[in-house]
């Protein structure tokens, strides 16, 4: 018997949200839909938590109960009235130590602080945060003595044209206890141990006392290759990342062209067919 869908989760940013477009309108009426029909609905996404309030609301997640989960799992926050379903912290003082050493080989990096990122490299290493997602930006000469608490991740970044030699050398020097997404050479975060977007999906199956084959996933990129496997249903738009696109149980259109409204619209009919 096919299960029906009790729990949907979506990426944000190539997946539910376009840089050029923004949210497609079908995309929205999609989400409000499998919501009214009683799907619990979650984001979820590498972005910290202030970057994802405004499209939990567009969202209606706030209205429907549904969730987001933040920092590539890090986080995971009930929308109706903020309360923490489930996180993880990289420490104070592991994060210092963290910090200390990518500073030490010329890395760039970025950390949320009291829902403000702070930054220790060029302004265009935190573009895509101040100018698309909005969230609260500020440069930091020396970050390491601006750290006040804890951090669900750490950026760390480095020029292109070094071809990630020193987040090599990074990652050689890090000790095993935390995960880590390296979503391009010149790009990795780093999680407490085990953390990824699917460590959202298992709380909340928890919280709600689902099964994974009671949920489904879409998304487009490297941090979310473990949701998608945990996902009972998944999907990702056309404009995936290609190892992606081979792990998904569906393809559906391009961000551009709302292919997260065709996966949701399949699932609504699958849950009508099936209930």
């Amino acid at each position: 018997m096919v299960p029906v869908i009790k729990l949907f989760i979506t990426d944000i940013d190539h997946t539910l949200f376009s840089p050029e477009k923004g949210i497609p309108q079908a995309n929205l009426e999609a989400i409000w839909a499998l919501q009214a029909s009683g799907v619990k609905v979650a984001v979820a996404t590498g972005r910290v938590h202030p970057g994802v309030r405004e499209i939990a609301k567009q969202l209606k997640l706030d209205v429907y109960g549904g969730y987001a989960i933040s920092s590539n799992g890090g986080l995971t926050v009930a929308c109706l009235n903020e309360t923490v379903v489930h996180e993880a912290l990289i420490p104070l003082n592991e994060l210092k130590a963290l910090v200390g050493l990518a500073s030490n080989l010329g890395l760039d990096m970025a950390v949320e602080q009291h829902e403000t990122v702070l930054y220790q490299g060029p302004d265009d290493s935190v573009a895509y945060d101040r100018d698309v997602v909005n969230i609260p930006v500020k440069a930091s000469k020396r970050l390491l003595n601006e750290l006040s608490t804890g951090a669900h991740k750490l950026e760390i970044k480095q020029a292109p044209h070094r071809n990630g030699v020193e987040l090599d050398r990074f990652l050689a020097a890090l000790p095993q206890r935390y995960s880590i997404c390296r979503g391009h050479p010149t790009f990795l975060e780093v999680m407490a141990q085990g953390i990824t977007k699917a460590s959202g999906l298992e709380a909340l199956c928890h919280l709600h006392g689902f099964s994974r084959e009671e949920t489904a996933a879409i998304g487009d990129g490297i941090n979310d290759l473990e949701l998608l496997a945990a996902a009972g249903l998944s999907a990702a738009p056309i404009n995936a990342r290609p190892l992606v696109k081979q792990q998904v149980d569906q393809l559906v259109p391009h961000v551009n062209d709302a292919g997260l409204a065709v996966f949701v619209n399949h699932i609504l009919e699958e849950n009508k067919r099936h209930r």
